[in-house]
Formats: structure tokens, sequence, C-alpha cells
């Protein structure tokens, strides 16, 4: 194995050029191989840094379409009339005592 290893540093030494490409393309490889897993890792892998992450809803309009901020905030100040229905979200309100006729969660 010693052979083998002075054999491959010698003819490294007779191509630089190649051995240059080699090195950077090993360099690239890695590099990237590290960045998509750094991204991954705290993406897909790591837990959600909020307490109770479950509680975390999506509100849509028509089953399709994300709600906008300011449209949830209207319907926040003008839900006073029932007890959780869309506010609930934030609030304290389980699933069970959520008044289904004013939109889901």
């Amino acid at each position: 194995m010693y052979n083998d290893l002075r054999y491959a540093f010698r003819m490294l030494r007779k191509n630089p050029g190649f051995a240059s490409v080699a090195v950077l393309t090993l360099a690239l490889g890695i590099g990237a191989t590290s960045a998509i897993f750094s991204v991954v890792n705290g993406v897909l892998l790591k837990p959600l840094a909020y307490h109770e992450p479950e509680r975390i809803v999506t509100l849509l309009h028509d089953e399709r379409r994300p709600v906008a901020p300011a449209d949830f905030d209207s319907v926040r100040r003008g839900s006073s009339s029932h007890s959780c229905g869309i506010s609930g979200v934030l609030s304290s309100c389980s699933p069970e005592k959520q008044d289904r006729s004013h939109g889901s969660a």
C-alpha cells in the first residue's frame, strides 16, 4: 500500500494540472455536499423552534388559497359574537369548541 501511495503522489507531481483539477473537484464536491446537508438539516430534519408546533395551522380560502394577514385581522376584529371561530386558532380553543360555521382551520 505504501508503494501505491508513493506512485500516486509521483504521478500527481508529474501532472500538476490534473492534480489541481482533481483537488478543486474534490473541494467543490465536499463543499456542495456540506451546504446541501446544512439546508436539509435546518429545514427538514430539525424540529420547529416553537412551543407546541402541532398547533401551527394554515387558514385557507375555499380550501385552496391562504388567508392574507389583513383579511385575518379584519375577521378576528369582527368575530366577537362567537367564542372561537377563526380567531380561536390563536387562542386556547380546542378543536371541539370551535364554531365550524365561521370557517375552518
